[in-house]
């Protein structure tokens, strides 16, 4: 992902966009439960999760006028580029194709013969990135970079695009022996369009071939349909013997007990980083393993069709993805993962003010740097990870 060698080819090149320096806010509870496995923070989370947060291991608040002649020096940034605010667009943007396509209204990709779906066919695999903060919390707990975190299958309804998934709902006010027990809901229906405003990337996913049958995707949408009389609860542990289910596991039940089809999918590890350990031990959460939305996308009978996201330019979309993926190995190395999410005063979660900053150059790179290869790119960001975590003095 993407297949190309190559960020822009040559005849489309994006204009540089200046770096950005503003904090994002840390986004509310509900809003932040967008998806499977987010990060909450609230009034119901042990203190032993909020300790776990507190303090971060570098600096946050960086020098701007060294970090400017840095990125100036080492990266080709302009350190004179006035300041901006980092946003996504309410639409969406196809950005797997050169032109853009965008931008989209979410509500009208509900419609099937949109032109900008001319590709999509009903069991499609939805994989998406949850747009709140919580989504590095979600990638850092892998031993392998992991970038998204929910996923569902297209289906076709009388002219209309629909998705099947397994959902998560957060029920505040029960009793629960441990936070993840509060999530509840299941499997349900809801139109494309809501879908992909839900997230900030969504890349489409085809499997093609499966035990050698040709019609899987027409299948596996069909078994989707059906399911909604079944009364499949969500499962926030992940646990394969338990009769509820996660949304991957939906899906691999979908494929294996509806199609009948094998499938070999590899279980991603969590992290043996002691912070992450904490962290989803004190929430009640699997410290092991288990099977992803990647899971899925990297079977050999899979291949990407399409990738939609309210990143305005595919330079934003390339930006934020290696981004993660240089924090993921930044996180890897031996940091806290306090280093990189932390807590509002309100008790919200919050990306760190350095994490926002980097976030923000690593897209910049690009649209800076529109005709570099993928592996420059990820081997550039990775470089400047250095500028933006500084050890605290005295540490």
């Amino acid at each position: 992902m993407p297949p190309s060698t190559s960020a822009f080819p040559p005849e489309r090149a994006p204009e540089p966009a200046p770096r950005f320096r503003s904090l994002v806010l840390a986004l509310p509870l509900l809003a932040g439960l967008t998806g499977c496995r987010a990060f909450p923070i609230s009034l119901f989370v042990p203190r032993e999760t909020l300790n776990v947060l507190e303090t971060s291991d570098f600096v946050e608040r960086l020098d701007d006028a060294e970090l400017d002649h840095a990125l100036a020096r080492h990266f080709g940034l302009s350190p004179s580029l006035e300041d901006v605010a980092p946003h996504l667009s309410r639409d969406l943007y196809r950005v797997d194709l050169l032109p853009e396509i965008g931008p989209l209204s979410p509500q009208a990709l509900n419609e099937d013969n949109h032109p900008a779906l001319w590709d999509l066919e009903p069991g499609d695999l939805l994989l998406a990135k949850n747009r709140k903060p919580q989504s590095l919390g979600q990638t850092l707990s892998f031993t392998d970079f992991t970038y998204y975190g929910h996923m569902g299958v297209l289906a076709r309804e009388d002219g209309e695009l629909v998705v099947y998934e397994s959902w998560p709902r957060l029920v505040m006010l029960r009793t629960a022996d441990v936070f993840a027990d509060r999530f509840q809901g299941g499997v349900q229906k809801v139109p494309f369009g809501q879908f992909l405003e839900r997230y900030e990337t969504i890349e489409v996913v085809r499997l093609v071939l499966l035990d050698g049958r040709d019609d899987v995707g027409a299948s596996l949408a069909r078994a989707a349909r059906e399911t909604l009389d079944e009364d499949i609860r969500y499962d926030p542990h992940h646990d394969p013997d338990d009769p509820a289910m996660s949304c991957s596991e939906y899906v691999a039940y979908l494929i294996r007990d509806k199609l009948e089809a094998e499938l070999q999918l590899r279980a991603r590890a969590i992290t043996k980083n002691p912070s992450m350990q904490a962290l989803l031990g004190s929430l009640g959460f699997r410290t092991d393993g288990y099977i992803v939305p990647e899971s899925f996308a990297e079977l050999d009978q899979a291949f990407s069709v399409a990738v939609f996201t309210h990143h305005a330019t595919r330079a934003a979309y390339l930006g934020n993805l290696y981004a993660y993926r240089a924090l993921h190995t930044h996180f890897e190395a031996g940091a806290s993962i306090s280093s990189y999410l932390g807590i509002h005063p309100l008790r919200l979660v919050r990306f760190r003010r350095n994490v926002v900053d980097f976030l923000a150059a690593a897209q910049s790179y690009v649209e800076a740097h529109p005709y570099v290869s993928l592996e420059t790119l990820e081997r550039e960001l990775q470089a400047m990870t250095e500028l933006f975590f500084r050890p605290r003095e005295g540490d």
